[in-house]
């Protein structure tokens, strides 16, 4: 199993970025401050070691959990331990940079869905920040697991409207809402 890297704690303002250094034999890069961003994230954002994304960076998480968070940027945790809920489809500057989000089995369909809502909302505005205008486009989300799925299709999600394409009872994929 791959290993995640918290990049940047739940709450926290500051965006982090990893320092890629190729003469170095770390298995996990220096994590440095990038910027100070206007908006808190909702969950802690990192990344999947060892994969590779539409962007040629590693793939991006948030991980979710049912309790206090208290990640820490640079920590390591084994993805063995958390279960996709969902994977939110962007493009950001034209490349496709999709976020997966990682909850633990004890998190409830409910709170699964309310920290996805959190996120949805929190990429619509860190979109449009003075530094990032029209750079990043969010185009779909899809959502996984029975109960979850059900609860979209009740609740809905923000900015967001149910797809034409097929679902399943454990698949479910919406698209922005133009």
């Amino acid at each position: 199993m791959n290993s995640i890297v918290i990049q940047i704690p739940c709450k926290s303002k500051i965006k982090y970025e990893k320092i890629q250094d190729p003469s170095s034999s770390r298995t996990v890069p220096a994590i440095a401050i990038d910027r100070i961003i206007d908006n808190t994230y909702p969950a802690a954002y990192g990344y999947l070691v060892g994969t590779r994304a539409g962007d040629g960076d590693e793939e991006d998480v948030f991980v979710l959990e049912s309790g206090p968070d208290s990640h820490y940027p640079g920590q390591v945790l084994d993805s063995a331990d958390y279960s996709p809920v969902a994977k939110i489809g962007l493009l950001d500057s034209g490349e496709v940079d999709n976020k997966l989000l990682l909850a633990t089995d004890k998190m409830s369909a409910k709170l699964a869905w309310q920290r996805l809502a959190d996120i949805i909302c929190f990429l619509k505005i860190y979109k449009s920040e003075v530094n990032r205008p029209n750079k990043i486009l969010l185009r779909e989300v899809e959502v996984f697991g029975e109960e979850l799925v059900a609860l979209c299709r009740l609740e809905g999600l923000p900015f967001m409207k149910m797809s034409d394409m097929a679902s399943s009872p454990n698949q479910m994929k919406f698209l922005l809402a133009e």
